[in-house]
């Protein structure tokens, strides 16, 4: 007789994990991840990275169409020469003086007079 117990083989109070363990740890670490690469890495791939891929995919399209090199060897050449635009875009392309300091306000510091407090002067 089972009244009210369902089936006599399954407890459903048995303690199990919840809410910990790897996945816990991959969902933590990909909440505060994504939102950084979407601000900061994002834009910075898209300003400085993506056009010279572009170009380099153009050049291996080009050889490949052509017939003059390898495809493998080309791939090899012209993702080097990519990555050398790169860092070269990266290093001559900066403009400006740099992140500015605050200049801290001077005080002008006045002599300390003394009040003398005589009753009798």
């Amino acid at each position: 007789m089972e009244i009210g117990g369902g089936l006599r083989f399954y407890r459903a109070s048995v303690a199990r994990q919840r809410g910990a363990g790897l996945g816990a740890v991959f969902g933590a670490v990909a909440r505060h991840l994504i939102p950084f690469a979407k601000n900061y890495v994002l834009p910075i791939t898209q300003k400085y990275i993506a056009p010279h891929a572009l170009e380099a995919i153009k050049h291996i399209g080009d050889d490949y169409m052509g017939g003059k090199i390898p495809i493998r060897q080309s791939l090899k050449n012209n993702s080097i020469q990519a990555l050398k635009n790169v860092g070269k875009h990266l290093w001559y392309g900066q403009s400006g003086s740099g992140r500015g300091r605050k200049r801290k306000a001077i005080k002008k510091q006045f002599p300390n007079k003394k009040v003398k407090l005589d009753l009798f002067s």
